[in-house]
C-alpha cells in the first residue's frame, strides 16, 4: 500500500528501504481512518505520532497517512487482498448487527443501541484480529511489515472478563502490531473548538501510540500517566486539561522516564537485547 502523505522522521544512514531496520522495530507506521473522520481530527493523530517518534529518536521510520483506501485496486485480483483492500471492509466486518445474540451486543441499551443511534457500533477485538492477520504485513509475499493505527468515528466495544460483559471503550491495541481509536472520545469538546479538540487528541493518540509500543502507564505528569486508563470518563478528560496547561504538547509529551524506554525500544542497547533474551 501506498501513503498519501508520507512524512519520515530523522535521518538513518543505516536505513533501508526494505529493511526498516526490524530488529530495532523500526517499521513503518500506517494511519487509516473510517469514513467521515475529519481533517480535523487525522492531523492531531498525525502530529502526535510525529512527536513521539521524534522524542523517541526513531529516525529513518516513516509514518504513512493512507486514508480510507477506498480508491485502491490490489495488483491482483486475490479474493484475499480484496477483502483486505479498503478501511470500508475492516468496518463491515466488525459491525454488530441485528442478528448477533444478546451476549454479543454491548450491554449499553442491548439491541436498541442498533436502533436508537446512528452511530456504528464496531467490535474492537475484530478490527484487532483483522488488522493482525492483513495480507499486507507478510514479507514472505513481497509485503510490507508495519503497525496500523486505524481511527474511526464509530464507537469501541470490547468484551470483558469472561466474554459475557460487554463494554464501551475508547480504543483498543495488540501491543507491537496495531491499535484502533475512536474519536468520539473527544465529542465532550464544543465542535467549534478546533483547537481544543485537537490538543486533546494529541494526548489521547500519544498515550495509545506509546502502548502500541509497548509502553506502560506511568504516575508522573506524562501521557503515559495512569490516569489515562480511567474507567472514568471525567478523570481522564480532567487528566488531558490537565497535561495541556502543564504545557507538554510536542517534545513533552512524554516523560524522561518513557522517553528512555521509547528510545530503547527502537534503538535498543546491548544490554537490552541481552536482557530481553534471558528476560
Amino acid at each position: 500500500m501506498v501513503g498519501f502523505d508520507t512524512i519520515t522522521i530523522g535521518k538513518n544512514k543505516n536505513f533501508c528501504r526494505n529493511g526498516f531496520n526490524r530488529s530495532n522495530k523500526k517499521m513503518p507506521l500506517y494511519i487509516a481512518h473510517e469514513e467521515g473522520v475529519t481533517v480535523w481530527d487525522i492531523w492531531p493523530a498525525i502530529r502526535a505520532a510525529t512527536e513521539l517518534l521524534k522524542s523517541a529518536n526513531a529516525k529513518g521510520m516513516q509514518i504513512l497517512n493512507i486514508g480510507t483506501l477506498n480508491n485502491y485496486k490490489p495488483e491482483t485480483n486475490s479474493l484475499e487482498l480484496q477483502k483486505y483492500a479498503s478501511v470500508e471492509w475492516y468496518i463491515a466486518n466488525a459491525i454488530y448487527t441485528p442478528e448477533m445474540t444478546d451476549k454479543e451486543i454491548p450491554e449499553e441499551g442491548g439491541q436498541q443501541i442498533l436502533a436508537g443511534s446512528e452511530t456504528k457500533k464496531l467490535r474492537a477485538e475484530q478490527l484487532l484480529e483483522d488488522l493482525t492477520k492483513e495480507p499486507w504485513r507478510d514479507p514472505k509475499q513481497g509485503r510490507e511489515n508495519h503497525y496500523d493505527f486505524l481511527i474511526v468515528n464509530s464507537e469501541l466495544y470490547m468484551p470483558r472478563g469472561n466474554g459475557n460483559r460487554t463494554i464501551k471503550v475508547d480504543a483498543a491495541v495488540e501491543p507491537g502490531i496495531c491499535a484502533v481509536m475512536s474519536v468520539t472520545q473527544f465529542d465532550y469538546i464544543r465542535s467549534d473548538d478546533k483547537r481544543t479538540r485537537h490538543e486533546h487528541i494529541i494526548i489521547g493518540t500519544a498515550y495509545h501510540l506509546g502502548k502500541l509500543y509497548g509502553l506502560e502507564s506511568c504516575n508522573k505528569a506524562c501521557a503515559m500517566n495512569k490516569q489515562m486508563e480511567s474507567t472514568d470518563a471525567n478523570s481522564v478528560r480532567n487528566y488531558r486539561s490537565f497535561l495541556i496547561h502543564k504545557n507538554v504538547l510536542g517534545k513533552n509529551l512524554l516523560c524522561d522516564d518513557c522517553r528512555y524506554k521509547l528510545n530503547d525500544y527502537f534503538n535498543p542497547t546491548l544490554f537490552s537485547k541481552i536482557r530481553n533474551i534471558f528476560g
